[in-house]
């Protein structure tokens, strides 16, 4: 870790910190050393702790940003006393702008931004820029929980996991890669739910079975197939929440009754969104109750791609429960994942709630992992809610999916275990090629 700060003695107090609890200091070189001369005030030197003087302003972000950019660091931290009236709001301020301009990935930036009266406000500030803001040099008191933080021993002992537990995944990726490009044929960066589901489909998790329809009579053609009681969603890429304009029926029992209330949700969308642009009706068997989850993917300024799973449903936001970590996973980590989330001790039963299919769930969150693995260029994914029961299959009844920007790079997650070359290493150790030496599983088996 590299620390830069404007205060020497917090600088210290993180340097304690890092080395007890099992970091190591960066040791820059004197190349390294020599290029913040220029930061620093008169007659001061360069080292790690990175102090810059109580003035340090603006120079304490753009610093950060030049520690982040060296090969010799894994991650800074950026350490801010309280300073002269003003000084802090540029500092605070800089640290913002340089989180926006994101620009090549390096190493992360933590924050600590220490005192009340005006660190307060902006640490609040920096939280919502999407900074991993702490209120002290030990990283207590964060303004929002970084999406990778979790201690080291969860991924070790991920890696470590008997052979058992490897999910072997074989995505159909040219289905994706097509959908993918059809979206940016017509210059779209958010895929239709019917696209999103058939992202998840070609990764091998189940969705619940529907059909597209352009109007009310297909829509009632649509059910009539696929059996009742059917769902009835409106399709839009204007409406992220179809629930809040009545864009969502369940329990519709005939062909009628589908035809009839999709002519009335027209009706309601139109009189509350009248600028939205309607694509038609998705149609959809409708599932058993079960316990509603949230998995997400989404993209961090500072971590990249993060994966994400919580409580779901309609409350979701409010409940605030949702556990993170960095893909990718394998079936060990994405049942610690499940394990940091309040939402896991329903899992397991509590009074009417029937115990869920755990291992089920975590399948799901490999799969959804690997789509951030393979095709970095998306930003997101949301399928929510996925509903799942006791000795059955997880799937997604909803799903969202965003892609980046024509020419706008992502962040590609390392891969646990790279399948292409399972061949070739095998045959360099003496293996046969259905003996798969070196996946993260097998460490203590293989060593």
């Amino acid at each position: 870790m590299a620390i830069v700060t404007n205060g020497i003695g917090l600088g210290h107090l993180a340097a304690d910190a890092v080395l007890s609890g099992g970091g190591r200091l960066a040791q820059l070189s004197p190349e390294a050393l020599a290029a913040f001369d220029m930061l620093l005030p008169e007659g001061w030197q360069a080292g790690n702790p990175l102090s810059l003087g109580p003035a340090a302003g603006a120079r304490l972000a753009e610093a950060a940003a030049m520690l982040a950019a060296l090969p010799e660091v894994d991650s800074v931290v950026a350490l801010h006393a309280p300073a002269a009236e003003g000084a802090g709001e540029v500092a605070a301020e800089a640290m913002i702008a340089a989180a926006r301009a994101g620009g090549q990935r390096a190493a992360p930036v933590l924050v600590s931004w220490s005192g009340q009266a005006t660190a307060g406000r902006q640490r609040q500030a920096m939280a919502e820029a999407g900074l991993a803001v702490f209120r002290d040099a030990r990283g207590r008191g964060a303004g929002r929980p970084a999406p990778g933080a979790r201690p080291p021993q969860p991924r070790r002992r991920g890696r470590a996991c008997p052979r058992a537990r490897w999910l072997d995944l074989a995505p159909d990726r040219t289905a994706v890669r097509r959908i993918l490009e059809a979206a940016r044929a017509e210059y779209r960066q958010a895929l239709t739910e019917e696209e999103a589901l058939g992202v998840l489909a070609a990764y091998g998790v189940p969705t619940v079975p529907g059909r597209r329809a352009a109007g009310p009579q297909e829509a009632a053609d649509a059910a009539a197939m696929l059996g009742f009681p059917a769902v009835l969603k409106i399709l839009s890429p204007d409406l992220r929440h179809k629930s809040e304009v009545g864009g969502v029926v369940l329990g519709l029992s005939t062909a009628g009754a589908v035809r009839a209330e999709a002519e009335a949700m027209l009706a309601r969308v139109r009189a509350k969104r009248p600028v939205a642009q309607i694509e038609g009706f998705l149609v959809q068997r409708q599932a058993a109750p079960a316990l509603e989850l949230r998995l997400r993917l989404g993209d961090d300024t500072m971590f990249g791609p993060w994966i994400g799973f919580g409580q779901g449903g309609t409350a979701a936001d409010l409940a605030e429960d949702e556990a993170h970590d960095l893909p990718p996973l394998n079936l060990a980590l994405a049942n610690q994942l499940i394990a940091r989330s309040r939402t896991a001790r329903l899992m397991a039963g509590f009074r009417d709630h029937a115990p869920v299919n755990q291992s089920a769930v975590a399948r799901v969150l490999v799969r959804l992992s690997q789509v951030a693995v393979d095709f970095p260029r998306n930003r997101g994914a949301d399928p929510q809610p996925a509903l799942c029961r006791q000795r059955a299959a997880c799937w997604p009844a909803d799903a969202h999916l965003m892609l980046r920007p024509e020419g706008s790079a992502g962040s590609s997650p390392s891969r646990l275990y790279p399948a292409e070359l399972a061949r070739s290493l095998a045959a360099a150790l003496g293996r046969g090629p259905d003996d798969p030496a070196g996946a993260p599983e097998d460490a203590e088996t293989h060593g």
